[in-house]
């Protein structure tokens, strides 16, 4: 709860933008993250509409789950501790188990 605390305090509210998300530049967001949780991005898609989603994660496993408008404008979405990779082998048992 604290670290989500943390975010938003650093991160300008847009409520324009993301309703209670807090949004900024993209930059800002990274470095922050960085600097404050040693996080990185490990992984991103596009979305249909051309923006980003990009989650972060430290070696200590919190991470944090951002998204970037095609406008430019980049919103915190999810936040939290525990990240681990699934191993391809078993993300894939995982989605046969899923069907």
């Amino acid at each position: 709860m604290l670290r989500n605390a943390l975010l938003f305090a650093f991160i300008t509210l847009s409520p324009a933008v993301a309703g209670a998300a807090p949004c900024g530049q993209r930059v800002d967001f990274i470095e922050y993250l960085h600097t404050a949780y040693d996080e990185s991005p490990v992984t991103r898609g596009y979305t249909v509409d051309g923006g980003i989603i990009e989650i972060l994660a430290s070696k200590s496993g919190t991470w944090t789950v951002i998204v970037t408008a095609p406008s430019g404008t980049t919103c915190g979405i999810a936040a939290g501790e525990s990240w681990f990779p699934i191993p391809e082998n078993k993300a894939q048992s995982l989605d046969t188990a899923l069907r």
